[in-house]
């Protein structure tokens, strides 16, 4: 969401295509990361992984019960993290980019 607030486009500029692909590039950018870091960008593919090659759906309580023992939520809860962090540092990086390019000026 943030990478939305940051490169997205305004209400003004719904009909730029330009800024719509321009937007696209961090979000690109990320979701390569993404699939790079974890071996997919699908939940079922990474869950499938975490659950050491089985799925379990998390409405049938006994693959519930097996989700759990295997620590999927756990390690979900880990990938979300890993996913903000890469997020914060392109952010983080963007800005400190845009105060040196300013000061350059």
């Amino acid at each position: 969401m943030m990478l939305s607030l940051k490169y997205g486009r305004g209400r003004e500029e719904i009909e730029n295509i330009e800024a719509l692909r321009e937007s696209g590039v961090p979000v690109a950018k990320l979701y390569k990361w993404f699939q790079t870091e974890f071996g997919s960008a699908t939940c079922r593919d990474i869950r499938t992984r975490f659950g050491g090659g089985a799925f379990y759906d998390f409405s049938v309580p006994w693959q519930r019960e097996l989700a759990e023992k295997a620590k999927i939520f756990e390690q979900c809860s880990v990938l979300v993290g890993k996913a903000a962090a890469k997020a914060a540092e392109m952010l983080w990086d963007a800005n400190e980019t845009e105060k040196k390019q300013g000061s350059e000026k």
